[in-house]
Parts: C-alpha cells; structure tokens; sequence
C-alpha cells in the first residue's frame, strides 16, 4: 500500500491555492474601482483598458479557485492556470519595482503599502504550491479517499499556511530586530 502522504500534500496545496484565490477575488470584487485603479498605476495601463483587464483578471482568479475546489479533470487545468497567474503577476510586480514604481496591487483587497520584494516571495511560494500540486496530481491521478480526521487537520494547516503566507510583510515585521521593525513601520506610514 501507497503512503497517504501524497495525497494529503496533495490535498494540502489545493485547499491552499483556492482558499488564496477565493480570497482574491472576493477582496477584488469588494472594491473592483480600486482594483482598476491599482491594476492601471501597476501595469502603466490607460485607464479605459485597466478596467477591462481587472476584471479578466478576476474571472481568471475565480476560475482557477473554482477548478482547483472541484479536482477531477478540473483539477490540472486549474493548477496550471493558477501557476500561470500567478507567474504573470510576478513578472508584472518585477517590471513594476525595476522601474521603481511605488505603487500598491491591491491584490488582497485595498491597500496602502507598497510593492516589494515580498510580494515576489509570497508569489514565488504560492508558485512552488501549484507546481508541486500538479506534479502530485500527475503522480497520483487514481481517486483516493482521505480520513475525514485528516482532512479537517489539512484544512486547517492549509488555513494557518494561507494566513501566515499573505501577510508576509507584516510577518517580517515581527521577525526583524525592534528598532530596524520600527523604522520600517515608521517609512511605510
């Protein structure tokens, strides 16, 4: 017999990116004007084709959240879309900061603080999730039954994951000496 633990990675990564792209969407939809915006000062975009591609951008996004949630066939499509995503965001966001643009992406809902790095790290992340889902799902293409115990302790370590992982930023605030974290909050307000 198989070692569950493929599944259960499996399991782990897809809860995770539909959970992160559910939450996008519903942040988006929230205050699509400010999305538009925040799409036109990211990309240079005029602002009558921001509006359009904001909204391409979020029937993708919740494309992607609904496949992944619904596996079967759905499922590597869903995968290989949400890495397509969020390949694109990250080259969006890398054109953005070598041009020096300090610009917000609102990628979560509305939001004062700039693009970094971080961002990159985030996506970089959310990125290597969707590769290794697919190759999981690739390797473990037969339908499995998980333990209704083990789904509810992935479901939750998938949640803590999501939580943690979008708020990179605030996160690194925590983990830097206190005096470097304060000047970085002071530059940020």
């Amino acid at each position: 017999m198989l070692s569950p633990l493929p599944e259960y990675a499996l399991l782990f990564f897809r809860l995770s990116l539909a959970l992160v792209f559910v939450l996008a969407v519903v942040a988006k939809l929230r205050d699509l004007p400010a999305f538009t915006k925040a799409t036109a000062d990211l990309s240079g975009l005029p602002a009558r084709a921001a509006r359009p591609a904001a909204t391409a951008v979020v029937l993708a996004e919740a494309t992607a959240a609904v496949s992944i949630a619904a596996g079967g066939a759905a499922l590597t499509w869903g995968l290989a879309l949400a890495a397509g995503l969020l390949l694109l965001f990250s080259a969006q966001l890398t054109l953005a900061l070598l041009r020096g643009r300090s610009v917000s992406c609102n990628c979560f809902g509305r939001s004062t603080q700039p693009i970094s790095a971080l961002d990159l790290l985030r996506n970089a992340g959310l990125i290597a999730c969707a590769c290794a889902a697919l190759v999981l799902q690739l390797l473990t293409s037969h339908q499995s039954v998980v333990r209704t115990d083990a789904l509810a302790l992935v479901a939750v370590m998938a949640l803590l994951f999501v939580t943690v992982w979008l708020r990179l930023p605030d996160v690194s605030l925590i983990l830097r000496p206190a005096r470097q974290a304060a000047a970085t909050k002071e530059s940020l307000s």
